[in-house]
């Protein structure tokens, strides 16, 4: 499912089945981020181009979007809390450790960059 608002690097992930094989089978140290978005959202037009620039800045972590309508919102339960938009969530070592590292509602680029270099740094230094 490919709607308008698709952001550039970013996947799509429109079923339960590949959000959670995305999520379990990603590397212990793979951060992983999720996109929500809705059509003619005010806040997602303005964060859209700042989100399709996290792919360069952070080339180690996986970006996923889930599409505005998509069963994984209603299929999934670490999807189904989704009510405002934007909407981003943080998963790292998610098969072992069963939860999202944290998440941002609305246009706060400043938050979500914040969020997204607390994970990916402490890949950085577990790796040097």
């Amino acid at each position: 499912m490919t709607l308008p608002e698709s952001i550039p690097g970013w996947f799509q992930i429109s079923n339960k089945d590949d959000f959670m094989f995305q999520l379990t089978e990603a590397d212990d140290n793979q951060v992983i981020l999720v996109y929500f978005g809705q059509p003619n959202c005010i806040a997602c037009d303005m964060v859209k181009d700042f989100m399709s620039k996290l792919p360069v800045r952070y080339p180690n972590a996986y970006m996923f979007q889930v599409p505005f309508g998509s069963p994984v919102t209603k299929d999934s339960m670490w999807a189904n809390d989704v009510a405002i938009y934007p909407f981003v969530k943080v998963f790292k070592n998610f098969s072992k450790v069963q939860n999202c590292m944290g998440y941002v509602t609305g246009s706060g680029t400043t938050m979500i960059e914040d969020l997204v270099k607390r994970y990916y740094e402490l890949i950085r230094i577990t790796n040097l």
